[in-house]
């Protein structure tokens, strides 16, 4: 694990929080929610520098594919837990950090193994490792019978395989009463599928334009993924599952930038990857 100065000691609590129904988040996935995971690993996907978190508290890069906050940090934000949600492996989170919910979302990864062996990131299977391991610690904070609780009224949002559809393309026993599952946006206009398709042969050659079929394909998986979710919601009354509709406002900003600055330019201008940035 790469040692590192960490900005996430600094991420206060909100002392004057009331009591939630939803105690703590989890976030497995990608660079949509891996909120600085990849700095403490070796390999070139990290947001540990700017022009990413140039909005954040402090003006720091904490590790986030963003200029601001993700929506982990956005959600615990909501829910008067705390200001941001800590990556996993950040060293030395205290006691009231663990309890309110941690980032296991390694940016880079999908749900096929392939991909985060591709990207030398973090995947799914050790994901799901570190929640075991996270478990066993809260064990030991709070006792089994109030993890238990803290676990089975958690919130889990999970955002992967964008990642599966750009690079390869062209059981856990726990009583899960929430989880969101993000669709995937238009990667048909992601800056490096724009920048790759202008390099190709075709009709659109040197044109930095979005690809109409990745974008059907993102569609079509969206779709789904949709239909997964209601067979999850059947199968599993005891449970909550939620879709969100990333698609649709991001075509917005490719289709309206000036409502948004310029949603056409990727902020990491100066990284080879064009790593996507929210």
């Amino acid at each position: 694990m790469r040692e590192k100065p960490s900005a996430h000691k600094d991420i206060s609590f909100i002392s004057s929080a009331p009591q939630n129904r939803i105690p703590t988040v989890y976030a497995f996935g990608d660079s949509t929610l891996d909120s600085g995971n990849n700095d403490y690993i070796t390999t070139l996907f990290t947001g540990d520098h700017l022009p990413y978190g140039r909005d954040f508290p402090g003006h720091v890069a904490p590790g986030r594919f963003t200029n601001g906050r993700l929506i982990g940090d956005l959600l615990v934000s909501y829910l008067r837990l705390k200001r941001a949600l800590p990556p996993y492996l950040a060293p030395n989170l205290s006691d009231q950090e663990l309890l309110s919910g941690v980032s296991f979302a390694s940016a880079g990864i999908g749900f096929d193994k392939l991909t985060a062996q591709t990207t030398s990131v973090i995947n799914m299977d050790t994901q799901i490792r570190y929640l075991r391991e996270y478990l066993e610690k809260i064990k030991n904070i709070a006792g089994a019978e109030k993890s238990g609780s803290i676990i089975n009224d958690g919130l889990f949002i999970i955002s992967a395989a964008m990642n599966d559809m750009m690079f390869n393309y062209y059981d856990l026993s726990l009583k899960t009463i929430r989880e969101r599952c993000l669709g995937m946006p238009p990667i048909g206009c992601l800056p490096i599928q724009r920048t790759i398709g202008s390099l190709l042969p075709g009709q659109h050659i040197l044109q930095r334009i979005c690809t109409a079929k990745q974008n059907l394909d993102t569609q079509a998986y969206n779709q789904k993924l949709q239909s997964l979710i209601q067979r999850f919601q059947a199968t599993l009354p005891g449970s909550i599952f939620a879709y969100t509709n990333c698609y649709g406002p991001m075509m917005d900003m490719v289709n309206n930038p000036s409502k948004y600055g310029n949603a056409l330019q990727s902020y990491c201008f100066y990284d080879p990857y064009e790593t996507v940035t929210h």
